[in-house]
């Protein structure tokens, strides 16, 4: 698919969440609350529960162009407006070692993808500080038709590409350092997601934790990626921040004012 689950990119918002966290605070006087794995400001809230599906339209118009289609992701995607106390910078794109690319789709040979027309994704949106951000972000990805998404989405969420993607993470991780600090452990797991009116939703929770031997302290980071589809178009969220999760509250309620902005721009 391309838009939800690709790990390598959420790997990458959780290590630029922990290095915001990690310079900002986690040698200094916030230690006691990062070991514990809670936040004193932020109470854990459970991940949403059942994962909706409801049956994709029948039909399907003709397809937008890919300016049509440009036009309407910008339109759709999240701005700082939509997120109380957050601000919004310019999402930083890296290049892709290629042996990694090549690994990670290998794991997705098995997923049959509708073929994209166009994608946009937001600015990166960011509120709180040190071990109390949170960084907050939507794509939107039009396709060149409707049909094969729920095939696509079901593939996706299969085991064995969950599993090879957790392989190629750790592979990728096993070596890479922030100044004293070093990387262990990814694990993926499927994160149920609830959303009337969507016609299919999917999701998934990358921790990663960073050992600090220094202070011996270990601080997991959380990056949910949440997505859903109506018509042509697959919609996605990922969240992330230090400690525990961002609450499954704003996740749902940044869905719903996606899907509704999807639902009623027009295409």
């Amino acid at each position: 698919m391309g838009l939800i689950w690709r790990a390598h990119a959420l790997a990458w918002l959780a290590l630029g969440c922990a290095c915001g966290a990690i310079l900002s605070g986690c040698g200094g006087g916030q230690q006691a609350s990062a070991a514990a794995g809670t936040s004193p400001h932020r109470p854990a809230a459970p991940a949403a529960a059942g994962t909706a599906r409801t049956p994709a339209k029948a039909g399907s118009a003709a397809a937008p162009s890919r300016a049509q289609a440009l036009a309407y992701a910008r339109a759709v995607n999240l701005t700082a407006s939509d997120i109380p106390g957050a601000s919004a910078t310019a999402q930083r794109s890296r290049r892709s070692n290629a042996l990694e690319h090549l690994q990670y789709r290998a794991c997705e040979a098995s997923v049959q993808h509708v073929r994209e027309i166009a994608k946009a994704a937001s600015p990166k949106l960011s509120r709180g500080s040190g071990m109390e951000t949170e960084e907050l972000s939507s794509s939107v990805m039009v396709l060149d038709s409707e049909h094969g998404i729920e095939r696509e989405f079901a593939q996706l969420e299969a085991p064995k590409v969950r599993d090879c993607m957790v392989h190629v993470l750790n592979r990728w991780v096993a070596n890479k350092t922030l100044r004293a600090a070093r990387w262990r452990g990814v694990t993926l797991s499927r994160l149920p997601v609830h959303l009337a009116g969507a016609s299919d939703a999917i999701g998934m929770r990358a921790v990663v934790a960073v050992e600090i031997p220094a202070s011996e302290v270990s601080i997991p980071f959380y990056v949910d990626e949440l997505g859903f589809a109506t018509g042509r178009t697959e919609v996605s969220v990922t969240a992330a921040s230090p400690t525990q999760p961002v609450p499954a509250a704003t996740e749902q309620e940044l869905l719903t004012l996606l899907l509704a902005r999807a639902r009623s721009t027009s295409l």
